[in-house]
């Protein structure tokens, strides 16, 4: 068994090796190795409802640079996620018809003719090798975006699915998983892995979308957006400074600027990175009898505009990056953010992980990042009466600030959606 110190030099040589050989290189586009998910269970839609997969969308093909060393991968993510969702329409659709059109869809009848078609398309493919080395740990993230059609062909929902995969070569070993000897596996394995629960997550909408809740409940597909006008929006200031935008009778969100926690002073040897983050802490209070349903992965940061460009909306970040984005972790000095128009981001306090030098300050960095995640808002119900909250992260690129924050507060037990407009006022 070899020491740390002669393995830790090993891998930098088999490293070195990997780069020399693979530098310039454009390999032929690789499948993802496919696998049966693990779906949630969910009552199946007896109404015959079809899907159309495009030829762009089943032949999508991503490139990735695993080491950022110009050695590209080209990944048939199409291909995969045309398999993975075919899966996932046997597992809540009775008998999935596929159509190659919405013209094809409109010529059918009869009892046997389609009440919706769905048509996914993919929004967003990003990858990051944290450490820029074959171990990794690699972060990948998939969203795709669902259009939900009637059967005369109009346009009635849509939504995204975000799917996170991530792999990290030593954890697989610490935890006794089997682990691939093929370095392409390693390397492809977080795409299959977002892939994989991006599809687990469409499954998981018709518990959380309401025209897919309608789908299931024999409801007409309209009708699921309650009018914006009925939103009421006031400053809280100054007891609470922040937003409060409420649909009577039903809720109230408070939506308050937040700030990036700072670590114990002892841990930190450098000046922290100029703040990248805009963090915001939601509160949703039910006001109601019935469920309520906020989850942070339906919210976009509509930034004001600079000089040089319309901004595009914004995501915020899932929640396993903001901890490691925030306080680093021990596999390198930066962590790549997976944010379409921002790149590649730099850890807030890069050097927390050398500073951690005895045991006591590698549990105060533990209890730290501890303290960052249990403070995060998750996707989570509020039922009749009741309170939820926590923080999330949108990556803010350089000039941007203020604009307006949009999120859906979902109503389960009637099947609507509120889409609540928040006004960001710039620092």
């Amino acid at each position: 068994m070899c020491r740390p110190n002669i393995c830790n030099r090993l891998h930098v040589v088999v490293a070195a090796l990997l780069y020399a050989a693979l530098a310039g290189c454009t390999s032929e586009p690789v499948s993802l190795e496919s696998r049966p998910g693990s779906l949630p269970a969910v009552t199946k839609v007896g109404r015959p409802v079809a899907f159309l997969h495009t030829k762009a969308f089943r032949e999508d093909l991503k490139t990735v640079e695993p080491y950022g060393n110009k050695a590209y991968l080209p990944l048939k993510i199409g291909d995969a996620s045309d398999r993975a969702l075919r899966s996932a329409y046997v597992q809540v659709f009775e008998a999935p018809r596929e159509v190659t059109s919405l013209e094809e869809l409109r010529s059918l009848s009869g009892p046997a003719a389609p009440v919706a078609v769905i048509e996914p398309s993919i929004v967003s493919f990003n990858y990051v090798n944290a450490s820029g080395r074959y171990w990794g740990p690699y972060f990948s993230e998939i969203v795709y975006r669902f259009a939900l059609f009637d059967a005369t062909g109009t346009r009635v929902a849509d939504w995204r699915v975000r799917g996170l995969g991530e792999f990290d070569y030593y954890r697989e070993l610490s935890e006794r998983k089997p682990v691939s000897s093929s370095e392409t596996a390693w390397q492809t394995e977080a795409p299959r892995r977002a892939v994989e629960a991006a599809a687990s997550g469409f499954v998981a909408g018709f518990e959380r979308i309401p025209e897919l809740i309608r789908l299931t409940r024999n409801l007409p597909l309209a009708g699921a957006d309650v009018p914006a006008v009925r939103q009421a929006t006031r400053d809280t200031a100054p007891e609470k400074p922040g937003v409060e935008a409420s649909y009577p009778g039903a809720f109230a969100l408070n939506v308050q600027r937040a700030i990036v926690p700072q670590p114990p002073r002892e841990l930190v040897k450098e000046e922290a990175q100029v703040p990248y983050l805009l963090p915001l802490r939601l509160t949703l209070q039910n006001r109601g009898t019935n469920r309520l349903l906020l989850d942070p992965v339906d919210a976009q940061w509509l930034p004001e505009g600079s000089a040089e460009s319309s901004p595009q909306p914004i995501s915020p970040l899932p929640a396993p990056l903001v901890s490691a984005l925030i306080a680093g972790r021990p596999f390198g000095i930066f962590v790549g953010v997976m944010a379409p128009g921002v790149g590649t981001l730099p850890a807030l306090f890069a050097g927390l992980v050398n500073a951690a030098e005895n045991e006591r300050q590698r549990k105060d960095l533990a209890a730290w990042t501890a303290a960052i995640e249990r403070d995060l808002l998750r996707a989570g119900i509020a039922v009749g009466s009741a309170s939820r909250g926590g923080v999330i992260y949108f990556p803010r690129p350089p000039k941007l600030d203020g604009g307006t924050l949009v999120i859906p507060v979902i109503d389960l037990d009637d099947a609507l959606r509120y889409t609540v407009r928040v006004p960001l006022p710039a620092k």
